[in-house]
């Protein structure tokens, strides 16, 4: 899936942004690892999914929110075991389930203390679904939009350093990716939960 136009939005953002902004703007940039689950149908075994991803966002202190970007992606694979009284073998993939995204969106963070950062955001993703069944020659893969809700809270050391570390949860929803197996649209929808740790200024 292609994804450079991530870099060029963020460049023309900062072209647009005046001087005066930029002096006063702010952000985050974390770092996400959690777990997901699709539909039972197509993914089967593979509905549940480890995540991973970065989410960057910015703007000013005069702005209400912030402009947010990120680049996310999730797998599961299930093998092929046979197995003898205690001795199990296990060989190659049979199934695996992959999602690939490239999101952009906006977030309003609130500051009701010195660290505790509640947040809410939402905006569209490029989402590119993949599913490999060997049993029974399914191949497919399909790249489509979605809108994706999200909100958690994450904890902020104190202002008095220049770059303050993160850590916290986020809940996530995606609605409106699918796949087409056979002709048949098939949700590739999902929600998740995942921590996030990484840098504010």
């Amino acid at each position: 899936m292609r994804t450079r136009w991530v870099p060029a939005i963020l460049l023309g953002f900062a072209a647009l942004a005046p001087a005066e902004a930029l002096a006063q703007a702010e952000g985050n940039v974390n770092v996400q690892i959690g777990l997901r689950t699709l539909d039972r149908e197509p993914w089967g075994e593979v509905d549940d999914q480890w995540a991973w991803g970065v989410q960057a966002d910015f703007g000013s202190g005069r702005w209400p929110v912030h402009v947010q970007v990120g680049l996310h992606a999730s797998e599961r694979e299930k093998r092929r075991t046979s197995c003898f009284v205690w001795f199990c073998d296990v060989g190659g993939v049979e199934l695996k389930g992959t999602l690939q995204e490239a999101s952009l969106g906006v977030v309003k963070i609130w500051s009701p203390g010195e660290r505790v950062r509640p947040f809410l955001g939402a905006g569209g993703e490029v989402v590119n679904a993949e599913l490999k069944d060997r049993r029974t020659g399914v191949d497919h893969e399909e790249t489509s939009a979605a809108a994706y809700a999200a909100g958690g809270v994450f904890w902020q050391t104190p202002k008095s350093a220049r770059v303050r570390l993160n850590s916290g949860v986020e809940a996530k929803i995606v609605l409106g990716a699918h796949l087409k197996i056979d002709g048949a649209e098939e949700s590739a929808d999902y929600y998740q939960l995942a921590y996030l740790i990484g840098v504010g200024w």
